[in-house]
């Protein structure tokens, strides 16, 4: 299944390599986190096969994709299962969607379809990568990822949520995931409402294509 590794922060190589087979690793150096994110997406279209999309603060582990694996015939981008420092299963890393459009954090193993999954460290199949979604270019911080998520499922595929641990650097929400930023807030606030706008021209809110809650298997 995996021909490649795309690791979008900086060159840096995640740990734990040696646990995912033949795979080769593809960065980016542009500064900007969704610039450089939708660059490597279309570098990995462009080679073909599947990818594993991740940032260089995670840590892959033996089991790590025992659910891709074993689920991969039931969707085309699987989320893994972010697990923070203290070991706890990490918060904001998978979220359902309800009927009046509202995120709720869904802190489960899966499987199960969900609206969105984190990109610290998600699956991409190729028929993903060959959609060509790609991640809005805001200019404050997070709510990209909800976004590209949400359109995968509108471009006509399938996200899942599926257990295979993998080892996230941060704590209670806090690492090397900019929120030591004096303006992080204001900066998450500030894509919070480009994210609210995109959803309305979208229609997101009642879209049957879009699954309310977690839909397990």
């Amino acid at each position: 299944m995996l021909n490649i590794l795309v690791a979008c922060k900086e060159q840096k190589t995640p740990a734990g390599l040696e646990h995912l087979g033949p795979h080769h690793i593809v960065y980016s150096t542009l500064p900007d986190w969704a610039e450089a994110a939708n660059a490597l997406l279309s570098q990995a279209q462009a080679l073909g096969g599947d990818a594993l999309f991740c940032d260089d603060d995670v840590t892959f582990l033996p089991e790590s994709l025992v659910g891709v694996r074993r689920y991969y015939d039931c969707a085309d981008l699987f989320g893994l299962d972010l697990h923070d420092l203290s070991g706890a299963r990490q918060a904001g890393a998978r979220h359902t969607l309800d009927a009046a459009g509202n995120l709720s954090d869904w802190v489960h193993p899966g499987p199960a379809y969900v609206a969105h999954v984190s990109t610290s460290a998600i699956y991409l199949k190729a028929s993903a990568l060959q959609a060509g979604v790609r991640f809005p270019e805001w200019p404050g911080v997070h709510w990209e990822d909800v976004a590209f998520c949400l359109d995968a499922w509108l471009s006509g595929l399938r996200v899942m949520a599926v257990p295979g641990r993998v080892d996230h650097a941060i704590e209670g929400g806090v690492g090397a995931t900019k929120r030591h930023d004096a303006r992080f807030w204001e900066r998450w606030a500030l894509n919070r409402q480009h994210f609210a706008g995109w959803c309305a021209e979208r229609g997101v809110v009642g879209d049957s294509r879009i699954p309310i809650g977690a839909r397990e298997l």
